[in-house]
């Protein structure tokens, strides 16, 4: 039996809309991101954004970088095929206009190397996708009931035949094995890192010597990651590897320092020696030097 709870204040009763046997309302969340940032931006500036790329891995860095790659999960989300196993049984074709569409709103060249880039991040756009999906998949049946998955096709999706082949997909005993494997494997990871979603190459890249303009060194890179002052190191582990390669590193510095050292004791030795010969009289020299061409020349006769 349903009762209304009631609250008193003042000389008023308040009734109370949710009564303890009613479920609490689930709250609404974010939702997808639609790129209306970058649409207005486009639009109120009259061109383009401009994305960069760095040297060493061909990552998207600078200002951009974050709504580009929102923008990336926008496109792959509404034109990348679904009804496939991999992401690399997506032919190029079907790729191109994916690349042609972020061209729309942001200005970057179209290299062989910056193609394979983009096309690795939306691999793992495609991928987290998916593995939302999964889940979508899950709640509303699962592997139990997948003909009621079926009949609960969720409003990402925007083909019938795509989500009926991914609760095939989803339900196969070689996706349950693969995983349970994945599980295992990502319950070994222990590290964390500092900087949220931002990419390692987006941080390096603010980390760079602003006089040298050189990017940090991999020993600071790695404590900048995985320290902060107020929470300290993200996991023991860090901290220890951190230890090792200080150590590791100092092993180096002083095994360098050491043959700089004999480098530097064989560089007197042979100025003292220069110094000697140049103090000794030409005309002593002059027969020693005419023996052993003497000597030379016996030896090629033989």
């Amino acid at each position: 039996m349903n009762s209304t709870a009631m609250v008193s204040e003042g000389s008023s009763t308040i009734p109370l809309e949710n009564s303890p046997s009613e479920p609490p309302r689930k709250r609404r969340g974010r939702g997808p991101t639609r790129g209306k940032r970058s649409e207005k931006v486009v639009s109120t500036c009259g061109h383009k954004l401009k994305v960069e790329f760095n040297d060493q891995n061909r990552r998207v860095i600078g200002p951009n970088a974050s709504s580009f790659a929102n923008e990336m999960g926008i496109v792959v989300r509404s034109m990348a095929p679904l009804a496939v196993k991999r992401w690399k049984d997506i032919d190029h074709a079907q790729k191109m206009p994916m690349i042609d569409r972020l061209k729309e709103k942001y200005e970057f060249e179209t290299t062989k190397m910056i193609e394979e880039s983009l096309d690795k991040s939306m691999n793992k756009q495609w991928n987290e996708y998916r593995c939302k999906l999964h889940k979508d998949f899950k709640n509303v049946g699962g592997i139990e009931d997948i003909g009621r998955a079926k009949r609960s096709k969720p409003n990402s999706v925007a083909e019938q035949v795509d989500w009926d082949f991914l609760c095939d997909h989803f339900g196969s005993d070689a996706l349950k094995k693969r995983s349970e494997v994945n599980k295992q494997n990502c319950s070994h990871k222990q590290r964390a890192t500092t900087q949220g979603s931002k990419s390692f190459a987006a941080h390096a890249e603010e980390m760079r010597n602003e006089s040298t303009k050189e990017l940090p060194g991999q020993i600071e890179f790695f404590r900048d990651m995985n320290f902060s002052k107020g929470k300290g190191w993200t996991t023991p582990d860090a901290e220890n590897y951190y230890k090792k390669m200080r150590l590791d590193d100092d092993a180096a510095s002083l095994e360098n320092a050491t043959l700089r050292t004999r480098v530097k004791d064989l560089e007197d030795q042979l100025k003292n020696w220069t110094d000697v010969l140049s103090r000794i009289p030409r005309d002593i020299l002059l027969p020693v030097q005419n023996d052993t061409s003497q000597a030379s020349g016996s030896n090629e006769d033989l």
